[in-house]
Protein backbone atom coordinates (compact mmCIF):
# COMPACT_ATOMS: atom_id res chain seq x y z
CA UNK A 1 0.00 0.00 0.00
CA UNK A 2 1.23 3.19 -1.05
CA UNK A 3 2.34 5.99 1.97
CA UNK A 4 -0.67 8.65 1.74
CA UNK A 5 -0.40 11.93 2.90
CA UNK A 6 -2.49 14.71 2.69
CA UNK A 7 -4.57 14.10 6.03
CA UNK A 8 -4.46 17.02 8.88
CA UNK A 9 -5.04 17.33 12.32
CA UNK A 10 -4.64 20.46 14.11
CA UNK A 11 -1.36 21.57 13.43
CA UNK A 12 0.02 17.68 12.23
CA UNK A 13 -0.12 16.69 8.36
CA UNK A 14 -0.11 12.51 8.72
CA UNK A 15 0.33 9.98 5.96
CA UNK A 16 -1.46 7.61 7.67
CA UNK A 17 -5.44 8.01 8.43
CA UNK A 18 -7.24 6.09 11.25
CA UNK A 19 -9.36 4.39 7.95
CA UNK A 20 -5.77 3.45 5.76
CA UNK A 21 -4.02 2.31 8.76
CA UNK A 22 -6.81 -0.57 9.53
CA UNK A 23 -6.72 -1.19 5.70
CA UNK A 24 -3.03 -1.38 6.24
CA UNK A 25 -3.25 -3.37 9.11
CA UNK A 26 -5.84 -5.70 7.88
CA UNK A 27 -4.27 -9.30 6.18
CA UNK A 28 -4.31 -9.01 2.03
CA UNK A 29 -7.46 -9.07 0.52
CA UNK A 30 -9.62 -8.47 3.54
CA UNK A 31 -11.95 -5.77 4.56
CA UNK A 32 -10.03 -3.05 6.76
CA UNK A 33 -9.50 -3.23 10.34
CA UNK A 34 -11.84 -1.53 12.82
CA UNK A 35 -10.10 -0.17 16.27
CA UNK A 36 -12.21 0.79 18.67
CA UNK A 37 -12.48 4.13 19.71
CA UNK A 38 -9.80 3.06 22.61
CA UNK A 39 -7.65 1.31 20.93
CA UNK A 40 -7.71 4.54 18.79
CA UNK A 41 -6.71 6.49 20.99
CA UNK A 42 -4.04 4.46 22.56
CA UNK A 43 -2.54 3.89 18.57
CA UNK A 44 -2.26 7.72 17.68
CA UNK A 45 -1.67 9.33 21.22
CA UNK A 46 1.18 11.77 21.56
CA UNK A 47 4.75 10.90 21.07
CA UNK A 48 5.33 10.41 24.54
CA UNK A 49 5.57 7.28 26.98
CA UNK A 50 2.50 5.44 27.44
CA UNK A 51 1.07 2.57 29.56
CA UNK A 52 -2.16 0.04 28.10
CA UNK A 53 -3.61 -1.78 30.38
CA UNK A 54 -6.15 -4.38 28.91
CA UNK A 55 -7.60 -8.04 29.55
CA UNK A 56 -6.74 -11.17 27.52
CA UNK A 57 -8.16 -10.83 23.86
CA UNK A 58 -8.72 -7.43 24.21
CA UNK A 59 -6.13 -6.37 20.89
CA UNK A 60 -3.10 -5.39 22.87
CA UNK A 61 -1.36 -7.09 20.36
CA UNK A 62 -3.29 -5.40 17.28
CA UNK A 63 -2.89 -1.65 18.89
CA UNK A 64 1.17 -2.29 19.63
CA UNK A 65 1.43 -3.18 15.94
CA UNK A 66 -1.29 -0.56 15.10
CA UNK A 67 0.70 2.21 16.95
CA UNK A 68 4.24 0.98 15.74
CA UNK A 69 3.22 1.80 12.23
CA UNK A 70 1.18 4.57 12.84
CA UNK A 71 4.39 6.12 14.64
CA UNK A 72 6.57 5.02 11.62
CA UNK A 73 4.25 5.58 8.98
CA UNK A 74 3.70 9.23 10.13
CA UNK A 75 7.41 9.51 10.12
CA UNK A 76 7.64 10.09 13.97
CA UNK A 77 9.97 7.59 14.62
CA UNK A 78 12.60 5.26 12.55
CA UNK A 79 11.74 1.17 12.86
CA UNK A 80 15.52 0.33 13.79
CA UNK A 81 14.56 2.78 17.23
CA UNK A 82 11.20 0.76 17.82
CA UNK A 83 11.38 -1.47 20.83
CA UNK A 84 8.44 -3.70 21.02
CA UNK A 85 8.34 -5.78 24.63
CA UNK A 86 5.66 -8.74 25.66
CA UNK A 87 5.48 -10.90 28.04
CA UNK A 88 5.48 -13.81 26.84
CA UNK A 89 7.49 -15.80 23.45
CA UNK A 90 3.92 -16.80 21.84
CA UNK A 91 3.41 -13.06 22.12
CA UNK A 92 6.50 -12.04 20.92
CA UNK A 93 5.97 -14.24 17.24
CA UNK A 94 2.78 -13.06 16.84
CA UNK A 95 3.79 -9.25 17.17
CA UNK A 96 6.95 -10.07 14.77
CA UNK A 97 5.09 -11.29 12.33
CA UNK A 98 2.17 -8.95 12.02
CA UNK A 99 4.76 -6.07 12.81
CA UNK A 100 6.64 -7.15 9.88
CA UNK A 101 4.12 -8.08 7.58
CA UNK A 102 2.20 -4.59 7.73
CA UNK A 103 6.32 -2.65 7.59
CA UNK A 104 6.76 -4.23 3.88
CA UNK A 105 3.28 -3.17 3.10
CA UNK A 106 3.89 0.27 4.29
CA UNK A 107 6.67 1.08 1.38
CA UNK A 108 10.25 1.16 1.45
CA UNK A 109 11.00 1.32 5.63
CA UNK A 110 13.94 -0.83 7.21
CA UNK A 111 12.37 -3.42 9.45
CA UNK A 112 12.25 -3.27 12.98
CA UNK A 113 14.87 -4.63 14.67
CA UNK A 114 14.19 -5.09 17.77
CA UNK A 115 11.62 -7.52 18.60
CA UNK A 116 11.25 -9.64 21.94
CA UNK A 117 9.78 -11.08 25.40
CA UNK A 118 10.49 -10.70 28.88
Amino acid sequence: MPRMRGTTTGTVTTMLSRENLGALMAPVGKPPLPLSDEQWQAVAAPLQPHLVVAGAGSGKTTVMTARIVWLVGNDEVAPEHVLGLTFTNKAAAEFDSRLRSVLRRLGPVAEASALGSM
